[in-house]
């Protein structure tokens, strides 16, 4: 309904059944009545049943591979998704994957890149190392009879046509060896190319039927009941949202923030006391990069005369923190510009001073330190300077109003790869020059939003 009162579309079975439960009176009674405390009444009970029963019924585990961040946004997106497919899923690194849950029955689907000489990433490595193993062979059929998996493997055909999907087909075929049953067919993604639209589409032609599918053919996860005893129950209502919470965004990356009554520690600072007063070893990785200061920058090649830019960067580094040895990848972490962060910071109404304290119990979130300024956090762990995917600006529609929501939710429709790279892509439209398109979002965007649509920044190899 319209703020006029004016039905503006058909209500679901949810929405009429709620209605139904809500008219029953709910009550007070015996004790609970004198001490004014609430107790559920049997239509609240019957409530929750039926949200029980259409709770998603299949689990399933996501598990990404990622080195720069493109597989792991991918695995992020399947995730927002699942429940409207009735999947329960979580996502998390490959690392992650252990004998125990692999074995276990639960689908798993596998989302990952490769990097180098067709290496797996840092954060699957243990686990792709593990199921290569040739002590496998001697475990195969019967132990891994009961998996059923899914890959979708990312990579470039055109820089590194001899290693193209070296990590994703070795998984795949491997997986189907040892006795596991691929429930869906393995999808490929090419960044040579278009690889959001080849997602898009495994998603929609493969994976989605192929889950369907076997939602019929596994038995359906018992519906979580609710046992409330007869005698008087106190119910205890949830503590008011934190401000960063804004308007009550849906969980969509899993990393939470609230503020925080800290200060944000010095990371290099910390890093030099820690290496020098305790004798610790620092190892640069995705998790816990070097922040380091470039000493300067040359371009090597005349433009407009070759279409892209060439530059040898010097960095500025403390060999004992930073050790180089023949043959190392250098990954970089771009960081956002002040000025970039301070247009942001004021369309939304951000002080960038506050600092965040941010929960630690999903892998996207292992990435940014558990207290964090505002400011930190948009320099440094928020991909804000490039024209957001499709996926992204699918999420932003949300929080637009009117003809604004349907221009967005246009561009950003699967199959529309080439008004999205029109419109968004080459006029280089970010986060910033989005808030003066579409005004709306200035209103609509809370700061938690921005942490829960907003991918971490790539890094470069």
């Amino acid at each position: 309904f319209d703020e006029n009162g004016e039905q503006q579309g058909r209500p679901t079975q949810l929405m009429l059944r709620t209605i139904q439960l809500l008219r029953q009176s709910f009550t007070l009674g015996g004790k609970a009545a004198a001490a004014g405390v609430t107790r559920p009444c049997q239509a609240s009970l019957q409530f929750r049943s039926y949200c029980a029963a259409n709770a998603p019924s299949l689990s399933a585990s996501i598990y990404v591979g990622s080195q720069t961040g493109t597989a792991r946004s991918f695995a992020e997106d399947l995730g927002r998704a699942a429940s409207k497919h009735g999947l329960k899923a979580k996502v998390l690194d490959m690392n992650a994957c252990t004998e125990e849950t692999l074995l276990s029955g639960e689908p798993a689907v596998f989302v990952t890149s490769c990097f180098g000489h067709g290496e797996a990433p840092d954060n699957a490595k243990r686990f792709y190392e593990w199921i290569c193993s040739e002590s496998r062979n001697q475990e195969a059929a019967e132990r891994f009879a009961n998996v059923r998996f899914a890959v979708f493997g990312l990579g470039q055909s055109a820089t590194y046509p001899e290693n193209y999907q070296r990590v994703g087909r070795t998984l795949d075929a491997r997986l189907e060896e040892l006795g596991a049953r691929r429930f869906c067919p393995r999808g490929e993604g090419d960044d040579s190319a278009d690889i959001e639209e080849d997602w898009e589409q495994w998603l929609s032609g493969s994976f989605w039927p192929a889950l369907e599918s076997l939602q019929k053919q596994l038995p359906a996860a018992e519906p979580a009941t609710e046992a409330v005893a007869e005698d008087d129950q106190e119910i205890v209502s949830p503590p008011p949202s934190s401000p960063a919470a804004g308007k009550g965004p849906t969980d969509h990356r899993g990393v939470r923030v609230a503020w925080a009554q800290t200060g944000t520690p010095n990371v290099l600072e910390e890093m030099q006391r820690a290496i020098k007063e305790d004798g610790v070893r620092f190892v640069p990785d995705y998790k816990h990069p070097y922040p380091a200061t470039v000493q300067s920058s040359v371009e090597l090649v005349k433009q407009p005369f070759y279409n892209k830019s060439v530059r040898h960067i010097i960095f500025e580094t403390d060999s004992s923190m930073m050790p180089y040895h023949t043959g190392d990848y250098l990954g970089v972490f771009p960081v956002n510009t002040d000025i970039l962060v301070h247009d942001i910071s004021s369309k939304l109404h951000l002080d960038l001073d506050l600092t965040m304290h941010v929960s630690r119990d999903h892998p996207s979130a292992q990435l940014i330190p558990e207290f964090v300024t505002v400011r930190d956090l948009l320099q440094r762990h928020l991909d804000i300077s490039a024209p957001p995917r499709r996926s992204v600006l699918r999420l932003l529609a949300q929080h637009a109003q009117g003809e604004e929501r349907v221009t967005l939710e246009r561009l950003s429709a699967p199959g529309n790869s080439a008004q999205h790279q029109m419109f968004i892509v080459d006029h280089y439209r970010n986060l910033s020059v989005l808030l003066d398109t579409f005004p709306s979002l200035r209103e609509g965007l809370s700061f938690q939003d921005l942490v829960d649509i907003f991918p971490l920044p790539q890094s470069f190899t």
